[in-house]
C-alpha cells in the first residue's frame, strides 16, 4: 500500500476538489454569485465625477482631513493605553519578586486624562467629517433628483444649499411653517386637507 494516501473528494471542503482551486466558492465567480461589472466608458465616468464634486471641493477637504486626524487619534490612542498597562504590570511584576512597589497613581491619572482628551478629539473630528458629508448636500441631491425646481430649506442653510444646487434648482429660505405653505402656493401648489 501507498503511504501518502490522498483523500477523496467527498472529504475535502467545499470549494476543493478535483478541478478546484482553493479561493473561488460560490459557484466559481469572484464575489457572492455575480462577476464584477467594469464601468463601459471610466474616463467619462470619472470627469463626470470630478465636474459634480468640484463646487464641494472644499467640503472633501475637510472630510477627508477630518477622517485622516480622527483615524491617527484612534491608532494612538491604545499605544498610550498601553503606557498605563505597563506601569501596572511592572508595580506587580515588582511585588512578585518581593520588591516594595507601589502603584503610580499620578502617572496613571495624566495617562487616563490623556485618553480622555484624544478620545473626545477623536470623536469630535469624527463627528465634522460625518456631519460635513450629511444635511443640506445630501438633500439637495435628493430635491434634485426627484425632479423638483424649487427647495425649500430653513433659512440659516440657504447658502449651503445654493451652493450645492445645480443650475435650474430654486432654493428659498423660509423661516416658518406659514411662509413655506404661502411660497408653494406663490407657485401655484396646493395644500392638501386632512
Amino acid at each position: 500500500m501507498n503511504a501518502t494516501r490522498k483523500p477523496q473528494a467527498s472529504t475535502l471542503p467545499a470549494g476543493f476538489g478535483p478541478g478546484r482551486r482553493p479561493g473561488r466558492f460560490f459557484g466559481g465567480h469572484r464575489g457572492f454569485g455575480r462577476p464584477v461589472e467594469k464601468p463601459k466608458d471610466f474616463k467619462g465616468t470619472t470627469r463626470r465625477l470630478i465636474i459634480y464634486l468640484k463646487p464641494m471641493w472644499s467640503r472633501l477637504v475637510v472630510v477627508l482631513v477630518a477622517a485622516i486626524v480622527g483615524m491617527v487619534l484612534n491608532i494612538v490612542t491604545p499605544k498610550v493605553m498601553g503606557r498605563a498597562i505597563t506601569s501596572l504590570g511592572r508595580t506587580v511584576m515588582m511585588r512578585m519578586m518581593g520588591f516594595p512597589a507601589k502603584v503610580d497613581f499620578p502617572y496613571i491619572g495624566r495617562i487616563t486624562l490623556w485618553l480622555i482628551g484624544l478620545y473626545l478629539t477623536s470623536a469630535l473630528f469624527n463627528y465634522i467629517s460625518q456631519y460635513t458629508m450629511a444635511g443640506v448636500a445630501q438633500k439637495t441631491v435628493a430635491v434634485e433628483r426627484a425632479g423638483a425646481t424649487l427647495f425649500l430649506v430653513p433659512a440659516a442653510e440657504v447658502a449651503t444649499a445654493r451652493r450645492e444646487a445645480r443650475p435650474g434648482l430654486k432654493v428659498e429660505g423660509v423661516t416658518s411653517l406659514a411662509q413655506a405653505l404661502d411660497d408653494l402656493r406663490a407657485i401655484g401648489g396646493t395644500i392638501p386637507r386632512t
